[in-house]
């Protein structure tokens, strides 16, 4: 038989229920979950969000307000100096290889184009893919002929035409090419002298035949030191005229 339990050596521990119960209290370290925690340095404040157990990423700010942000509605000076820069290149570039391949500049010498050019006045030519035909306005320059330097004129026959020039009851010049006479509007009279009439003329191949819109005061085909120029030596065709500004404009 077991011993009996001696009852007084048990000391009623009912009213110590602030030291053991039965119920334990739940306790947990104050982490500040749910909290923004933030952690200040002389130039950036960083924010930690903890929402449960997902942790946010930090958020980065600037903490000087008063420190200048950039905005492209309001570009700096050092902005408009590198546009500057770099347009002035691309500008510079873009006439070097347009005035290098497909325009060039040149200027009236000489009055044999009064009435359409003046001297002085300064064009523009192209010479990209040209192929003469009546009625353009050249500048070009060949050495052959007794023009030692480059001259502007009209293209009046092409290579295999027939050219043959007379003088009407008025004084003035019919041009016939083909046996069609030229209706020219174009040409401009300022003297009494004239040359190179009651002749005709076969252009060769691969040349042409020309003439000055100022038709007695012009040394061109018509002159024997002269006659048709090689189409080679065409420097281009004359798109526009760029100075004086008041004359602006295509030239026809």
């Amino acid at each position: 038989l077991e011993d009996p339990v001696d009852e007084e050596e048990y000391e009623d521990l009912s009213d110590k229920a602030e030291v053991f119960n039965d119920t334990v209290e739940d306790s947990e370290p104050d982490f500040n979950l749910g909290q923004n925690v933030e952690k200040k340095s002389d130039k950036f404040q960083i924010s930690f969000s903890f929402d449960g157990n997902e942790l946010k990423e930090p958020a980065e700010e600037e903490a000087s307000e008063e420190e200048e942000k950039y905005d492209p509605e309001k570009p700096r000076i050092i902005d408009w100096a590198f546009d500057f820069v770099e347009l002035f290149v691309f500008t510079l570039v873009a006439v070097m290889i347009l005035t290098t391949f497909v325009f060039k500049h040149s200027v009236v010498d000489g009055d044999s184009m009064n009435g359409t050019l003046s001297h002085g006045e300064h064009l523009i030519i192209s010479d990209l893919f040209y192929t003469p035909e009546r009625g353009d306005i050249v500048v070009f320059e060949d050495y052959s002929t007794d023009l030692n330097k480059a001259v502007v004129k009209r293209v009046i026959g092409l290579p295999g035409d027939t050219v043959k020039i007379t003088l009407n009851e008025q004084g003035r010049l019919n041009v016939y090419v083909n046996g069609e006479l030229l209706k020219e509007d174009y040409v401009y009279y300022d003297s009494n002298y004239f040359y190179g009439v009651n002749r005709e003329w076969l252009v060769p191949e691969n040349e042409i035949f020309v003439m000055g819109d100022n038709r007695f005061n012009s040394k061109d085909s018509r002159d024997d030191g002269v006659g048709t120029v090689s189409i080679d030596s065409i420097l281009g065709k004359v798109i526009l005229r760029f100075a004086p500004l008041g004359k602006f404009g295509k030239v026809d």
